[in-house]
């Protein structure tokens, strides 16, 4: 009788051949030892293979044996770790890689687990190429589609195993900093890959060597001149761009180019090479970043003109300025090449507060911005919004001359005549700085939403007070068209009178209609009693629980339900950049 034969029937046999054996013994005595002996082992076999039976019989009943195989492979797939793939802020890198080694154990639990896990080859298609144990996993996803990394080096093996999958590959991360086993092996491989399947695909190679063959040109020929269904692609510290056209084209970023003299074995590219994007059409993300403009921009006694390349879908455009020579003019270079529609949001990191004004002078005025982020808690982070795009610039200010550089900024450039909603997060240093300024407010007289966020991730001897934040804010002079305001309450506020003060003090000429309140859950019963009778100085009162979040403090508002409608004046749709992984 096989143990594969699980069911109730089974058993009942089963158990008709241990009584009939039993009798069998029970005849055997009479006939000597050798036969007792016999019969014994033969029932002894019988009882275990019950035994495995009843095992087997109790796996099938177990209610975890009996989801749906889909369910399963699913709660199989959790249990692998997951392995970010590192990118350079601001470029979004959304991918993610699975290691399937904690998949192992699986096939040690029963029978029925081991052939579910291995007849799913989805459960080890993300192969990382760092250990020779990867080669099982290659031989478990015959068939599907793979996502590799390829890291710390290139070598004889890892290209054997690439070629043997060139069509099933889906994603490939190549992060390789160690160089190749095989010179120009990775060139040539990423050369002549068809990249049929091939969707997203990351190339980061600091340090290595491997592109030397590469270098002599400014522009190659990637993936055998395929890649027509090409999503994403990342390049970092290489030294080339693309020739070739990639029609489904949705994201690019460039990264930290290697830069190569002329006369030093190769032409370098420069900004006229950014034309293969026009072979993309359907871009939405673009990510240039610490690029070397300077060094890449024609002479302007150059005939040969950098062609413009109009990216009507471009969603977000950011460019990383760290290090160039004239940020303002690498930005009018970079501006003047890639053309993106009006909706675009835009991102620029590193201007210095005394390079504001000059940058903001050559924005047009035709598009006036109506809402301003000012928020400090994080990367410094000034945000400008008009009806369709935006732009967002971070900026290291850092004393008492940066901000006022910036309050000249403010005070003369006229993209912030029209400023209707203000969002503000400051630092007590940052307070501290411009307390010898004009009140703070005063600076965008036509405000008529107004969010201030109170950090408290300070330690608590810094925190800021009510009072001191909102004290110009009761005279109806200040800000005279404030419709809604909108602030948060730690949970070391002890009074909230300040905040009465200020809706008491504007009731008299310059009324709040609306009111958003977002409260710590630390916070004193009694002051959210306080807090709670405040709706009785303003039409509209929103108030609800919130954490402030340590990436961007202001970001609590979004935390808030109902804390936007359509009449008031403070909105939700900032652009999002994500964090810096590094």
């Amino acid at each position: 009788m096989s143990t594969s034969d699980v069911s109730v029937e089974s058993l009942e046999t089963l158990v008709q051949v241990i009584s009939s054996g039993v009798q069998e013994l029970r005849i055997a005595c009479a006939e000597g030892t050798t036969r007792q002996l016999e019969q014994l082992d033969f029932l002894k076999a019988m009882f275990l293979n019950g035994a495995r039976i009843s095992d087997a019989f109790r796996n099938v009943v177990l209610p975890v044996n009996r989801l749906p195989r889909e369910i399963l492979t699913h709660i199989f797939s959790l249990l692998r770790d997951e392995l970010s793939i590192p990118a350079h802020f601001p470029a979004r890198w959304p991918f993610k890689m699975y290691k399937a080694e904690p998949l192992e154990p699986l096939l040690a639990v029963c029978r029925r687990w081991r052939e579910l896990a291995l007849a799913t080859p989805s459960l080890w298609n993300n192969i990382a190429i760092n250990d020779r144990r990867s080669n099982n996993h290659f031989i478990r996803s015959i068939g599907v589609p793979l996502s590799i990394n390829i890291v710390p080096r290139y070598t004889r093996q890892t290209d054997a195993w690439c070629r043997n999958v060139d069509s099933q590959i889906q994603q490939l991360h190549i992060d390789v900093f160690e160089g190749e086993e095989e010179p120009d092996s990775l060139s040539d491989f990423l050369q002549t890959f068809s990249a049929t399947r091939l969707l997203h695909c990351k190339i980061d190679a600091p340090y290595a060597l491997f592109f030397r063959s590469l270098s002599v040109a400014p522009t190659v020929s990637l993936f055998g001149g395929n890649g027509s269904n090409l999503r994403s692609l990342y390049l970092a510290s290489v030294s080339f761009l693309p020739a070739n056209a990639f029609p489904s084209l949705t994201r690019f970023t460039l990264c930290f180019p290697t830069y190569i003299p002329p006369g030093h074995g190769g032409k370098p590219w420069d900004i006229c090479d950014l034309k293969f994007l026009a072979g993309s059409p359907l871009l939405e993300e673009l990510y240039l970043c610490r690029i070397q403009v300077h060094f890449r921009a024609p002479p302007p006694s150059n005939a040969r003109r950098s062609p413009s390349v109009k990216l009507p879908r471009l969603r977000y455009f950011a460019f990383d300025a760290y290090r160039e020579l004239d940020i303002v003019q690498a930005i009018r270079t970079i501006d003047s090449a890639i053309i993106p529609p009006p909706s675009c949001h835009r991102y620029y990191t590193s201007l210095r507060p005394n390079i504001i004004a000059e940058y903001l002078s050559t924005l047009s005025p035709n598009e006036p911005f109506r809402r301003l982020r000012i928020d400090f808690s994080g990367r410094n982070l000034l945000q400008l919004s008009g009806k369709q795009g935006s732009i967002s610039m971070s900026m290291p200010v850092k004393s008492g001359v940066d901000w006022r550089r910036l309050h000249t900024a403010f005070r003369t450039s006229r993209v912030f005549e029209d400023i209707e909603e203000l969002w503000i997060c400051l630092s007590p240093i940052d307070y501290g700085l411009i307390r010898f300024f004009q009140p703070l407010f005063t600076w965008f007289p036509r405000v008529r939403g107004l969010s201030i966020t109170l950090n408290p991730l300070y330690s608590p001897h810094q925190l800021l007070s009510l009072e001191y934040v909102l004290g110009t804010l009761h005279v109806g002079i200040i800000c005279p068209l404030l419709d809604t305001l909108c602030v948060n309450l730690s949970g070391n506020v002890t009074s909230v009178d300040p905040l009465e003060c200020v809706l008491r003090g504007r009731a008299l000429g310059r009324p709040l209609r609306r009111l958003v309140i977002g409260y710590d859950p630390r916070l004193e019963m009694n002051v959210l009693g306080d807090v709670l009778a405040l709706e009785e100085l303003v039409d509209e009162f929103v108030v609800g629980e919130v954490m402030v979040p340590v990436e961007l403090a202001s970001d609590w508002l979004l935390d808030i339900p109902n804390a936007f409608d359509e009449a008031s004046p403070v909105k939700e749709g900032w652009a999002r950049w994500s964090p810096n992984p590094l």
